[in-house]
């Protein structure tokens, strides 16, 4: 998969990315162990000033709690909402930072039902992720749509062109 998403890296720089938590950040199994690669790709983004939020249905208080070490990447920048509210959300962030062209906001999530509506009525660049392997469709549904579809962190990052 990584030729494809090689060749799928996006031409300008993103102005934010946004991430799911749960399947995308921590393994399903045990909401503890860090999907490998996972904290590296936010540290390179923290890096490079690329604002970061998290997006999951999980209320606000609760993520804030569960993130442990990586809640020094997300700030403030943490959102409550699933499946179609998810767009809610990061349009949400978007306006936090004056973002008006959506394609410069990128969105992970490994869940189609989360990453479906936003790709079909926003123009947030979508990108299904295959984290922790909960959701084996999330690929083909991926094709599908014509998204991009990372198997692994290395992959997000050469989405996301840093």
């Amino acid at each position: 998969m990584l030729e494809k998403t090689q060749s799928l890296k996006h031409k300008k720089q993103f102005s934010a990315v946004c991430f799911d938590y749960r399947g995308t950040l921590l393994d399903h199994t045990n909401d503890q162990d860090i999907i490998p690669g996972m904290e590296n790709l936010l540290s390179g983004l923290k890096n490079k000033n690329i604002p970061i939020a998290l997006i999951s249905r999980f209320p606000k208080e609760e993520l804030i709690k569960r993130l442990g070490t990586l809640k020094k990447y997300f700030e403030d920048n943490v959102y409550s909402g699933g499946g179609k509210a998810k767009l809610d959300c990061i349009k949400a962030f978007a306006q936090t930072l004056s973002i008006n062209d959506f394609s410069r906001i990128a969105f992970i999530d490994d869940k189609p039902d989360n990453f479906v509506p936003v790709a079909k009525e926003s123009e947030v660049f979508v990108i299904g992720f295959k984290g922790s392997g909960k959701y084996p469709n999330a690929e083909n549904v991926c094709k599908e749509l014509g998204i991009p579809f990372a198997l692994t962190a290395r992959d997000l990052k050469n989405l996301l062109a840093f």
